[in-house]
Formats: structure tokens, sequence, C-alpha cells
């Protein structure tokens, strides 16, 4: 077992997109946390929530965004010493982009999912900001088997359109296959991705979900896994992964 913060801190400094459903916020602090002695900056190009009224934020409606610490209006600004500063509410991109060379490391949820485990992608989303050298596609496994409902689909008809389902049928590997990959009209998982890319099965914590990641990578074309950096499985909750690939 690899733990996943030493896994992706081999890469050194970073902007980290993560995308997909299935443990994306968790990941998203268990990586910054692990980099708390650096500047890091967390934020999201959709929509997420402070964890106390302590993070710091972005007013959207002052339109300016400030590199180094500053207070108004009961709202903090990043700041460029060492330490996690954290952005709650989307900054426009162009915003974000400036404020990137201020940090050595940038963790982003560019992705929302409603808490559901699974999810398709409208035309206009993942949001990956142009400086992300790192792209992590993160899919849970425990749905598999489950009937496929709005109740852990987030998104169902596009889900349906992608995955080649209907509505009710169990969910099997090759309809994740397929949510991965993509189709001829419908892109898949790192259809926005930037930089490295690296798909992580999350929530995998015992052999016989870690057998079916196995299995769902050999399903996986080739010159489609030429495309990624790297194939893992594990727990983010646990801090740890299997490197398949």
């Amino acid at each position: 077992m690899l733990k996943l913060t030493d896994y992706f801190g081999a890469f050194g400094a970073q902007v980290t997109t993560l995308i997909g459903c299935g443990g994306k916020t968790s990941a998203l602090w268990t990586l910054a946390e692990s980099k708390r002695a650096y500047r890091t900056l967390v934020t999201t190009t959709t929509h997420t929530s402070p964890r106390s009224d302590s993070d710091a934020c972005y007013d959207c409606a002052l339109g300016t965004f400030m590199p180094r610490l500053h207070y108004d209006k009961g709202v903090h600004y990043a700041e460029a010493e060492k330490g996690i500063t954290f952005i709650y509410k989307a900054l426009p991109l162009d915003a974000l982009e400036q404020c990137i060379p201020h940090y050595e490391y940038v963790f982003i949820e560019g992705d929302g999912s409603r808490s559901l485990p699974l999810k398709a992608w409208a035309d206009y989303e993942p949001v990956v900001t142009a400086s992300t050298n790192i792209t992590v596609g993160i899919l849970p496994l425990w749905t598999l088997g489950m009937p496929i409902t709005e109740s852990i689909v987030h998104r169902l008809p596009l889900f349906l359109e992608l995955s080649g389902a209907k509505h009710g049928d169990t969910l099997a590997l090759k309809h994740l296959a397929a949510l991965i990959v993509g189709n001829g009209t419908q892109g898949g998982l790192f259809k926005a991705a930037r930089g490295k890319k690296i798909l992580f099965f999350n929530q995998v914590e015992d052999d016989r979900t870690l057998d079916s990641a196995r299995e769902l990578v050999e399903m996986l074309p080739e010159d489609f896994k030429r495309t990624l950096h790297g194939i893992i499985a594990g727990s983010v909750q646990n801090d740890s992964i299997v490197v398949l690939r």
C-alpha cells in the first residue's frame, strides 16, 4: 500500500483539479492538508461549502482578488504566506489564473455531483482552469450492482445516453467503462482534462472491490489508457492506494 498523499507528493509543485464523483471534496482536503507547510490554495470552479466560518473566501460582489492577506467587509482574501487559503466561491477564471502563481500548491474542485456517487456531464462541465497540470478523475465502485436511478446518478438522462444503460438497469463495469472513456457524441470523465491525467477509483477498501477495479482497467481501451499518466485505487479516508498502472 502507498499513501495517497505520498503518490501526489512525488509530482512536486502542482495545480491539481479534481473531477468526477465519489470523494472529490475529501480528496481535495486530504491533499491540501498534506501541503500545509507550503503556500497552498484550495478553491473551486463551481461551488463548495466552507468548513468553518474562519475559512477564507472570495466576495464575488467585490470583484477583486488580493494575493496577500487582506480583510475587508468581513471577507478574508488569499494570503501568500505558508498555510492553506480556502475560497469557497468560484472565482472568475481570469482572476483564478492571476492568483495561482502566488501559491506553490493549488487544489481545485472542478466538478459537482450534488453529493451523488455517479454523474454524467453537461456541455459546460467540468470546468478545468488553463493552469491545471494534473487532472484527477475520481469514481467510486461501491455502486456496482445497484439500480441505475436518480438516487445514485446526477444528470441521469445524460448518464443513460453515455453509458448505454436503461433506467433501472443494474450498474455494471461496462457502464462505468463507457462513463470513463466516453462515446462518439459525449465526452467521458476526462473530456475537459489538462496536464497529466490520473484515474482514481476511490472508496476501494476490500479485496472484492479492488478486483473490480482491476477488471475495469482491463476493459478500458489500450489507446485510452496510454493517455493516462496513472491509474490508482484506494481510499481517501484511509490515505492509502494501490497503483494499478
